[in-house]
């Protein structure tokens, strides 16, 4: 998180500068991008949101003051199991809301604000898991976006100030696929989105292994940065092969002569 500015730039490589936006969360992670902003509040005078908010905070809250919210217990309660081990069905309108709220819950603390171990929401995101019901009306990738500039700055604040910061949060995942992306080496299915589907642990830990630094230290950059848009054609990417598909083969029954020869010039 020393590399995410709170203005919304990452730093990458020698120091290449890259901007992000909600558009990039779209294209990496694919939540819902609506028209209606995450509300910043609940209002605790309508007794229908506070109820809502109450037993989020009481059911999964830990802590002396129940400061943070588990989502590890959330996880537990998405999908529970009658004595047979069989999965429950959702049997009523409330049941359906519970679930659709522990799921956006879940969501939240292990993909798009996620903590460094992804086992806590904070308690301050608890207002958005309100709107649970009509989630894909809403703009989470403008919200996540917000909170990742939220929390680096309070990140930056404390590191600067104590010399280290012994957790952070923000879309952990949502910087890490575009760090990678924009590293300089052959790029993994470019052109394929949602970007979170590309990536595989194995595949990432191979990168990381490629920019660190020192084998005795965890400190990276030793890869350079390219500037290259989602969208665009990766400057890695052969010119000739550009006009592949996802799984590496060219499509030839639907290019002719003509279409081969324009897509070599371009």
């Amino acid at each position: 998180m020393t590399r995410v500015r709170s203005d919304g730039i990452l730093t990458i490589g020698d120091g290449e500068v890259l901007p992000l936006d909600p558009n990039q969360v779209y294209l990496i992670l694919g939540v819902p991008m609506g028209k209606r902003p995450i509300p910043r509040g609940v209002d605790m005078e309508c007794v229908e949101e506070s109820e809502k908010v109450n037993r989020i905070v009481n059911r999964y809250g830990v802590g002396p003051k129940k400061e943070t919210i588990s989502s590890v217990e959330a996880s537990k309660a998405l999908c529970p199991v009658d004595s047979s081990s069989n999965l429950m069905k959702l049997q009523s309108e409330e049941d359906k809301e519970e679930f659709m709220t522990t799921f956006l819950l879940v969501a939240l603390g292990k993909i798009l604000c996620t903590t460094i171990n992804s086992s806590n929401l904070a308690v301050s995101l608890v207002h958005a898991l309100t709107v649970a019901t009509q989630a894909n009306e809403y703009d989470w990738c403008s919200f996540t976006f917000d909170w990742l500039k939220d929390t680096s700055l309070r990140f930056q604040r404390r590191f600067e100030k104590n010399g280290f910061r012994s957790g952070c949060g923000g879309s952990i995942v949502f910087v890490l696929i575009f760090y990678l992306d924009h590293l300089e080496h052959i790029p993994l299915k470019w052109g394929v989105f949602l970007r979170l589907k590309v990536w595989s642990t194995n595949q990432v830990k191979a990168v990381v292994f490629k920019d660190r630094l020192s084998k005795d230290e965890d400190e990276y950059g030793r890869l350079l940065a390219i500037d290259v848009a989602y969208g665009e054609p990766h400057p890695l990417v052969p010119r000739d092969r550009r006009g592949e598909s996802a799984s590496g083969v060219v499509d030839n029954s639907r290019m002719s002569s003509s279409s081969v020869v324009s897509t070599l010039a371009d």
